[in-house]
């Protein structure tokens, strides 16, 4: 017999201690008269039950040997992160690779001497059919999957965990390996896809710094990465609306090490201007969507900004996330905080040339709408239109959209205030 939750001996030997004392203390002074032997016996049938109770907080668990070699389980697990998408497994998709693997060789065998079962690896585990199995997810928590696992099928025979994957574990905080426990069932690797990886120039970001103190210029500051092309160069470009502004060609220093530019733009004095970087895709590239990103530009630059005050809680930061960080491994509670902003304020909306009159507006964000006194700060501070902006689509099927829908009524009807909604998963 072991123990689902395994105690040191120091803490065992604290509880024995203490279980005791309270069998002693119990009946040190009876309200009626009691012999010895009464005594006695009362006391240690006190310590029996406070024993079970402790030790069944515990979760004991006997192992008892199978009738048969079907009573053991193997759990398979396979990733389904978007790199999985990629055709390099002997003219397949990783994916399809996996399905075709399971389907093909690995399943029958396995089938026929054990009871399978199949998993989803992504952002999360979850319970999976072959045919359904899309490759979407954002990085492949492995770590979290086999603590998972292990935890879902304590107690029951596991014969082994086999994981069908096309590389490491991108979780947040994933340094330390496949993690697990010594003593648990052992686990089986299938490496899906070409052992060098694939080829692949990124463009990982662009963001617009605070313009000039003449709002003439803007920096723009791009990052990109080039793998499996070593140090061969690469044109590096900057569009204005679709208008090729800047180019440069890039050496890298290294392969696969990231690459930081900044160009100078000049925005347009009337109208936002969509700047994008790129990369033109090379014939050798597996991947050609993650070539180009771009951000939208206001006429005279980034002239405020508002950063969300009210976090969600475990969906943006994890409150005591010293004592509570084993939460990332079993749900999709946020791999990191955010840093929230330093409360309510306005942002002033002009037009060019002076057409329409200047506007105060709030600008709250998704959760904020059910905290009453964040509209409330921003109508003291002269906001004429308050707007939310949300996407809710995690919560479709949900009375989530509805509420939130109403709650910007109420705060509405709170504030005399116009409130507008910008939501694409609600209508009306």
């Amino acid at each position: 017999m072991h123990f689902a939750y395994p105690f040191p001996w120091w803490l065992a030997v604290l509880l024995a201690a203490g279980v005791g004392a309270v069998a002693y203390f119990e009946y040190r002074r009876p309200l009626s008269p009691l012999t010895r032997v009464q005594r006695g016996l009362l006391v240690a049938l006190r310590v029996v039950a406070l024993a079970a109770l402790t030790i069944s907080l515990f979760r004991p668990v006997a192992m008892l040997p199978p009738t048969s070699a079907r009573d053991a389980v193997v759990p398979i697990l396979v990733d389904v992160s978007r790199s999985m998408r990629l055709s390099d497994a002997d003219g397949q998709a990783r994916l399809a690779r996996a399905a075709s693997l399971l389907k093909n060789e690995l399943g029958a065998p396995l089938s026929s001497h054990f009871v399978t079962e199949i998993y989803s690896v992504g952002d999360t585990l979850a319970p999976a059919k072959l045919d359904t199995l899309a490759a979407d997810a954002r990085r492949t928590d492995l770590t979290g999957a086999l603590g998972a696992v292990r935890e879902r099928y304590r107690g029951q025979r596991v014969a082994g965990i086999v994981v069908l994957s096309d590389g490491g574990d991108t979780a947040a905080g994933a340094a330390g390996g496949a993690g697990g426990d010594a003593g648990g069932p052992p686990v089986f690797a299938v490496g899906i896809g070409s052992p060098d990886g694939p080829r692949d120039r990124e463009v990982l970001g662009i963001t617009a710094g605070d313009p000039r103190l003449d709002h003439s210029s803007v920096d723009l500051h791009v990052s990109a990465v080039s793998s499996g092309f070593g140090r061969t160069p690469f044109s590096l470009r900057v569009l204005g609306n679709g208008q090729v502004l800047d180019t440069r060609r890039i050496v890298p220093p290294a392969d696969g090490s990231p690459i930081d530019e900044v160009f100078t733009v000049s925005p347009d004095l009337l109208n936002a201007t969509v700047y994008t970087a790129e990369i033109p895709r090379d014939d050798a590239e597996a991947v050609g969507e993650n070539n180009a990103r771009s951000v939208l530009v206001s006429p005279a630059g980034i002239q405020g900004r508002y950063v969300k005050t009210r976090l969600v809680p475990f969906g943006e930061y994890i409150p005591f996330r010293q004592q509570l960080s084993w939460l990332t491994k079993v749900s999709k509670a946020a791999s990191s905080n955010m840093i929230p902003g330093t409360g309510a304020r306005t942002l002033t909306v002009t037009s060019p040339a002076g057409a329409i009159k200047p506007l105060e507006v709030g600008v709250l964000v998704c959760f904020e709408s059910a905290f009453p006194d964040m509209s409330r700060a921003e109508t003291d501070q002269g906001a004429q239109l308050i707007v939310y902006q949300s996407a809710t689509s995690t919560f479709q099927g949900t009375w989530g959209p509805d509420q939130q829908g109403s709650l910007a009524a109420i705060r509405a009807a709170d504030n005399d205030a116009r409130i507008g909604i910008r939501n694409p998963n609600i209508r009306g």
